[in-house]
């Protein structure tokens, strides 16, 4: 049974701020443009044939083995992530999908090696969309849920990674295709012809990871609900879901991050055991 619905409830809602787009992440064509690709939990296809108008674009087909399937991109363009977090700045994209209405799709800031620990460590702050179950291309916007790792120095843990989750917290296998991931700014003239337009959706969804209540007021998986068992089967599966993910055949570097992550989540195990 899920918790009351408070904080841990999302309405996407208009907002009388304009924005125009800046810079390009992912390109019109699929293009990687300030976000590389480096890894994904399932085959991540550049250039696919879009339906309805067959232009290309990025297909990724969700792994149904995972409840926490991840794209992983390199970035060195979030220089200051208070901007997206205060709304100066926002996130947009194309997407397609053939998936239900609200559908979450979200957006996650990683400081690496930092976030080769267990979840929240390392994850500065996450950016939520609903889809609209149109079954036609419609552009999306993230706004900002939250803040996982508040202990982050950003002085000495900048933000140098994109984390793109579809539907997070379920085993689905739908098939989504995605292109114009754009930064945008706030402030736009009409006449410039470059103002993001969106259809605004109401979507009450609880948002998975928001579990345990430690009487912070809040539903996480936080320091004080680490034993919780609800939350020690959710940071197990995310951990798996990182190692599975950061296994990138050819790298050394990956397969550093892989052993420090299986290393944690065996300390883990142990430490849970003797807890029974």
């Amino acid at each position: 049974m899920f918790p009351p619905c408070d904080t841990d409830c999302c309405f996407e809602q208009a907002t009388n701020d304009r924005y125009r787009k800046k810079i390009s992440l992912i390109g019109p064509e699929g293009s990687d443009e300030q976000a590389y690709y480096f890894a994904s939990t399932n085959a991540y296809t550049r250039g696919a044939a879009a339906p309805v108008n067959q232009s290309l674009v990025v297909s990724y087909t969700r792994n149904p083995t995972q409840l926490y399937d991840l794209i992983y991109y390199d970035t060195s363009v979030i220089t200051d992530p208070s901007e997206f977090m205060d709304g100066r700045k926002k996130f947009y994209m194309d997407f397609f999908s053939t998936v239900p209405s609200c559908t979450k799709v979200l957006l996650q800031f990683d400081s690496l090696p930092l976030a080769e620990a267990p979840y929240p460590t390392g994850r500065h702050a996450r950016f939520v969309a609903f889809t609209g179950g149109s079954q036609t291309w419609e552009r999306l916007e993230f706004v900002h849920l939250d803040q996982p790792d508040l202990k982050m120095d950003l002085g000495f843990n900048p933000v140098n990674a994109l984390v793109l989750f579809f539907a997070p917290g379920t085993k689905t296998s739908d098939t989504y295709y995605f292109r114009n991931l754009d930064i945008a700014v706030v402030g736009c003239d009409e006449m410039t012809q470059t103002c993001e337009a969106v259809v605004h959706k109401s979507c009450s969804v609880f948002l998975e990871g928001k579990i345990c209540n430690d009487g912070d007021g809040a539903f996480d998986c936080d320091v004080g609900c680490s034993t919780d068992p609800v939350c020690v089967k959710h940071l197990g599966d995310s951990l798996e879901t990182a190692a599975y993910q950061l296994a990138a055949p050819g790298s050394a570097s990956s397969m550093k991050i892989v052993t420090n992550i299986l290393s944690i989540a065996i300390m883990g195990i142990i430490m849970f055991g003797s807890m029974a």
